[in-house]
């Protein structure tokens, strides 16, 4: 007998094993277990119950004997989730799809108000995307931290994913709670597929956050060239200031991004303009050691005062 079979004693010893067995994934003993009278709702300490595990590693044999025993496919473990949620997490489009014909909640939240949706498209799972989003998923759900969807799609880099939840209806310029975009998202990853798409669907490259921070700045910050050149291609503010006044030139040169500093400087950004700290692009180089691009920004006129 597993550990969780070691926490139950007498009859409780059929459900431990079930629980077991529901990890394992041996759909006959399941069968066998339920014949002789196992819970099909009976749950471990953490609230897991058989058909959430199975959900969970993807036994579909082994949720389709818990679903025909009468198993609750809305119960919830501690954290508030569902089965479908934990197979939607782990991109099990077989068994949500059972689940969801059982009747599960396709818009069940857990504890942080993340819902199947967003764990599959976090996750990349197109497959139980599309089914979630046919089943009639809420494509612009946000977390407790405000973040939609879309916005954690973007973040993650899946190109398909996103492209499902656009053309679901999804708010390309949705923001979270610290004023964040999908757009800003993928660019401070460096996800051009998706920049682009979001772009194309009418992102809006100039959206700041509650720091003043913008796409532009979220790419050159984390030195990816070519979604600087995507924005700026598109019209993106090259000189815009956050909160203290620090632009995107500085942000690439203080973290010696010399491709992105040149591609800015190229393109027309002002070399001298200070920041709140009284701070250039050029000593904000210099404070962090990028003597190339320190020599780069002097050679396009910047100069040190």
């Amino acid at each position: 007998m597993g550990f969780l079979g070691s926490l139950f004693g007498g009859s409780g010893k059929v459900d431990g094993r079930l629980l077991d067995l529901s990890q394992s994934g041996d759909a006959e003993k399941v069968r066998s277990l339920l014949a002789e009278g196992a819970d099909a709702n009976v749950r471990d300490r953490e609230g897991w119950t058989a058909l959430m595990h199975a959900a969970w590693h993807g036994h579909a044999g082994v949720a389709e004997q818990m679903l025909a025993k009468g198993a609750d496919v809305n119960a919830r473990d501690n954290n508030d989730l569902t089965a479908l949620i934990r197979a939607s997490w782990h991109g099990h489009t077989e068994i949500a799809e059972a689940l969801l014909n059982k009747g599960a909640d396709v818009n069940a939240k857990d504890k942080d108000s993340f819902t199947s949706l967003m764990y599959a498209s976090e996750n990349g799972h197109a497959g139980v995307v599309e089914l979630l989003l046919n089943k009639g998923a809420d494509v612009n759900a946000r977390a407790g931290d405000g973040a939609t969807v879309l916005i954690m799609t973007s973040a993650e880099g899946h190109t398909g994913v996103a492209e499902l939840l656009i053309n679901k209806g999804a708010d390309v310029n949705a923001q979270d709670k610290l004023g964040w975009t999908p757009l800003m998202y993928t660019s401070g990853k460096g996800h051009t597929g998706i920049a682009e798409l979001l772009l194309k669907q009418g992102a809006d490259m100039n959206a700041t956050n509650k720091d003043g921070g913008t796409a532009l700045m979220r790419a050159s910050v984390n030195g990816h060239a070519g979604v600087v050149d995507l924005l700026l291609n598109k019209g993106a503010d090259i000189n815009v200031r956050d909160n203290n006044s620090v632009t995107a030139l500085m942000y690439a040169s203080g973290k010696g991004h010399a491709k992105v500093v040149e591609l800015l400087i190229n393109r027309g950004a002002d070399v001298n303009v200070k920041a709140n700290d009284g701070g250039t692009a050029l000593q904000y180089a210099l404070w962090h050691g990028y003597s190339q691009v320190a020599e780069l920004l002097e050679g396009h006129g910047a100069r040190e005062e």
